[in-house]
């Protein structure tokens, strides 16, 4: 799935914090370029579905969202049609999972989804497409690596179901770039592991949930040894284009892939500067270098400043201050007296950790009363 943009014009993708005419300007100056696309990328995103370039595809929930308990439940019905020898109807009652599965608001059970699998590897034998088989017995194993044969059933299907074990090992596997990176993230009912915003994950069907519950799922298929990027637009934050400016800039450059096509030509400008680059592509060149945002600067107001004729508050002050030295004094005797019984003998040892605690409080107290008191002479002196 993928939304080729049909204008002629090179896109303008501003940040923003940035004016949109005068990055405008200072691209048809430093590019040549006259025609531009000038928009934000909330206005390139708008309320589009997630969306998967590459090799493989993504598909989206198109029912009412379903939660685990119907997923068991549908699941229960389609193990007596196989135990009945119903394959019409388990067929129908496992495409049911199927759908439930791609709208589950809840954490995908490993377990159910490949049970699910499982008996479609067993229908599929039965009915005598071995190789429809073994491709089931395939994606059984991708959501359970640890899945072993039912005994339940007769043997005969058992040696197609240990060449799916070999498959699923010797297969290459898929690489998914996820843009934005979700904080969360469950892949076939499990916390994914990603390194950055990708995913190494086997080939074949997968279930991803992003967010917390309730959660969104997506089906996304993967080729073996492929490389595809799930861009989902909703989670995009507006800011995004800033990592144009760092090391990070290979997943925003490969989102604009997938929403502007590969190769096309297109401007970012953010705080800092603008950048010119191949959505999609890796090599990217700062072409216009503006100003970075001045920090303000602090202002220093100067204390007030005491006539020689203030006495009396001078000396308010000095008392003050000799007042709060006495006190830090004390403080500092206390900080004395808890330190030696830390270190006596009879001092039991369930309250040595209470000692300390009071030990380095009356210290920390006694050096800051400290600190004020020599402020408040400072002052009263000069």
């Amino acid at each position: 799935m993928l939304w080729v943009s049909l204008a002629i014009a090179a896109p303008l993708l501003v940040d923003p914090d940035v004016n949109r005419d005068e990055a405008a300007a200072s691209v048809q100056s430093a590019a040549g370029i006259e025609d531009l696309q000038v928009m934000g990328l909330e206005e390139l995103l708008g309320a589009r579905p997630p969306l998967l370039s590459g090799d493989g595809q993504v598909d989206l929930c198109t029912r009412a969202p379903s939660s685990a308990g119907q997923v068991s439940e549908q699941l229960g019905k389609a193990e007596d049609s196989v135990s009945y020898m119903d394959y019409e109807a388990a067929l129908s009652e496992l495409d049911e999972v199927d759908g439930l599965l791609a709208c589950l608001r809840d954490p995908v059970s490993p377990a159910d989804a490949a049970r699910a699998y499982f008996l479609r590897g067993i229908v599929a034998f039965d009915s005598g497409d071995e190789g429809k088989a073994l491709q089931s017995f395939v994606q059984a194993r991708q959501f359970d690596p640890e899945i072993a044969w039912d005994t339940a059933f007769p043997p005969r299907a058992q040696g197609v179901f240990d060449q799916a074990t070999t498959i699923s090992a010797e297969q290459a596997p898929a690489s998914l770039l996820l843009v934005p990176a979700p904080p969360d993230i469950r892949v076939d009912g499990r916390l994914a592991s990603t390194t950055g915003s990708q995913l190494t994950l086997g080939p074949g069907r997968h279930l991803v949930q992003l967010g917390p519950e309730p959660m969104t799922t997506f089906q996304v298929e993967l080729q073996a040894g492929s490389e595809a990027t799930l861009v989902v637009p909703a989670m995009v934050d507006e800011h995004a284009l800033r990592e144009i400016a760092t090391d990070d800039r290979v997943a925003l450059s490969a989102a604009l892939g997938a929403l502007l096509g590969e190769g096309q030509l297109v401007f970012v400008a953010v705080p800092g500067g603008i950048w010119k680059g191949s959505a999609g592509g890796r090599a990217w060149e700062q072409i216009v270098a503006t100003e970075p945002v001045a920090i303000a600067e602090i202002i220093e107001v100067p204390a007030p400043e005491l006539e020689p004729g203030d006495k009396g508050v001078r000396r308010g002050l000095l008392g003050v201050a000799i007042g709060t030295a006495a006190v830090s004094g004390a403080l500092y005797g206390g900080a004395a007296l808890t330190n030696q019984a830390f270190y006596a003998s009879d001092t039991p040892t369930g309250q040595l950790e209470q000692v300390q605690q009071l030990n380095n409080g009356l210290i920390v107290a006694s050096a800051g009363l400290g600190a004020v008191a020599v402020g408040l002479g400072v002052v009263a002196v000069f």
